[in-house]
């Protein structure tokens, strides 16, 4: 394996535990945020129970429409159901958490007659405001036309009695709308207005057919009958609003009772599954924190067992590859090998280092027999040229002797022959043979002096060869301590 793969392990782990740290920063962060989400939904119930319960009644006050109401419900069952199952749409994750989740199950379980009970009040308002409506536009022309027949039975000189019964038919129309207008079922309640009903509508048809229990005869005058008449047509319509009013009304008040005696309970379920989001969530940040400190302290382990790997498989034996070309660089070769346990470049680098090691000791060796006979050869070069110079010496002092014989000779000879001028001039031909001898005995003595030169020239060359083999001498002792040390 080589460096640059190991180097690339330990920084491809790096890496991965990066990337492990930052993926689970984000999907805590993700959660974190869902977790956001789902806090503000939940909260927002509690808000919109209060809402749609405070719009409920301001819908029978007039102050609010069915359709807002609706709508509120609309947007909690919603927000229920994705609490409960999820919705990717709004970011709101399904609820695992059986504990929560059975929390909301319940609040689900209230909601569901709750829910019932607002889309009635609804249902039931629209059919009360619509009776509510018939009596308002209807209830001033009934006191009209009952202000005519007053005024009619008045001019006829009708008894007393009667026409104080036609004229309380006019309190009674006024009676049973206030009464109408502020039934509430407590203060003002169902036989409070049925009493009122059920007076004006006898008094009518005893004005109309007679009725001896309240002392009205029989009204003969056609004017007055068919006024009667008109005011009957429009008391039976007004009648079975009220009627259907007060029915309407009394299953408003059951429904609407539901929603205030159940309004703060769902309110306190709600509450508890905000409470149980907000507990999960805290669970979650200290999740987060548990997991930031494992993944910390695996940093820490990686971050040793990276520098363990980059020490011993990279630092420790490219240090010891140093040491061992510190040593060498010094002239020391004797140190052991290199253990090579890798086949990275550092094990190839020592296999080439102990390589060049041995071969330098290889060479050093030859070197060293070589100087061996170098200087076995140069001490009997050096003995030579010790016994050249001697006998160059002798030869030189030979060759001294006989250049001094020679010229006593010629002296010898040059006297013989002055003293045998005579005889020479008599004997020419010896005399001539004798100063050619003379001449030849000359340079006889002039190539022994020229031999003498050489030889002493050999002699000079041969001193500073020997000076020259003492300089190897000296190398070879160089040598020789080297190769003691290696």
């Amino acid at each position: 394996m080589s460096i640059k793969l190991k180097l690339g392990i330990v920084l491809g782990s790096f890496v991965v535990l990066f990337i492990t740290i930052v993926g689970a920063t984000f999907v805590t962060v993700s959660l974190q945020k869902s977790d956001g989400t789902v806090i503000n939904t939940a909260g927002r119930q509690r808000m919109l129970s209060q809402k749609m319960s405070k719009e409920s009644m301001a819908l029978l006050q007039g102050k609010s429409t069915g359709e807002e109401v609706l709508k509120t419900v609309a947007l909690f069952d919603m927000s229920l159901n994705a609490l409960i199952s999820g919705d990717a749409s709004i970011g709101i994750p399904a609820t695992k958490d059986s504990a929560a989740l059975a929390q909301l199950n319940k609040v689900r379980d209230m909601w569901e007659g709750f829910k019932v009970n607002v889309e009635a009040i609804v249902e039931v308002s629209e059919k009360v405001e619509k009776s509510k409506k018939h009596i308002l536009e209807n209830n001033i022309p009934l006191l009209q036309e009952s202000n005519k027949a007053v005024g009619m039975m008045e001019k006829a000189g009708l008894p007393a009695n009667t026409v104080n019964i036609a004229g309380r038919q006019r309190m009674l129309s006024q009676k049973m709308t206030k009464e109408l207008h502020s039934f509430d079922g407590e203060v003002v309640k169902v036989s409070d207005i049925s009493a009122t009903v059920n007076l004006f509508d006898k008094s009518l048809k005893g004005l109309i057919r007679g009725d001896a229990s309240m002392g009205l005869s029989v009204i003969k005058s056609p004017a007055i009958l068919a006024q009667l008449g008109k005011i009957e047509e429009m008391w039976k319509p007004f009648k079975a609003e009220v009627d259907a009013y007060v029915e309407e009304s009394e299953s408003l008040f059951v429904h609407t009772n539901y929603v205030m005696a159940n309004n703060v309970p769902l309110l306190h379920e709600i509450n508890k599954g905000v409470g149980l989001y907000e507990a999960l969530s805290a669970k979650k940040d200290a999740n987060l924190k548990v997991i930031e400190f494992v993944l910390l302290g695996f940093s820490f382990i990686f971050v040793g067992i990276g520098w363990l790997v980059v020490v011993r498989y990279v630092v420790n034996p490219i240090n010891r590859v140093v040491e061992l070309a510190k040593k060498m660089s010094d002239g020391d070769l004797s140190s052991d090998d290199l253990i090579v346990k890798s086949k990275d470049e550092v094990g190839t680098l020592s296999i080439a280092l102990n390589a060049m090691k041995h071969n330098l000791n290889d060479i050093l060796g030859h070197l060293r027999n070589s100087s061996d006979h170098v200087a076995a050869a140069t001490t009997e070069l050096s003995a030579t040229a010790q016994q050249i110079v001697a006998g160059a010496d002798t030869q030189a002092s030979q060759t001294n002797q006989v250049a001094t014989a020679m010229e006593e000779m010629s002296a010898t000879v040059v006297e013989v022959a002055k003293n045998s001028q005579g005889a020479s001039e008599a004997s020419s031909e010896t005399q001539q043979i004798a100063i050619a001898g003379g001449d030849v005995v000359r340079r006889a003595v002039d190539g022994m002096m020229a031999v003498a030169e050489t030889v002493r020239e050999s002699a000079s060359t041969v001193e500073a060869l020997g000076k020259s083999s003492d300089e190897i001498g000296a190398i070879i002792s160089v040598i020789n301590d080297i190769a003691d040390q290696t």
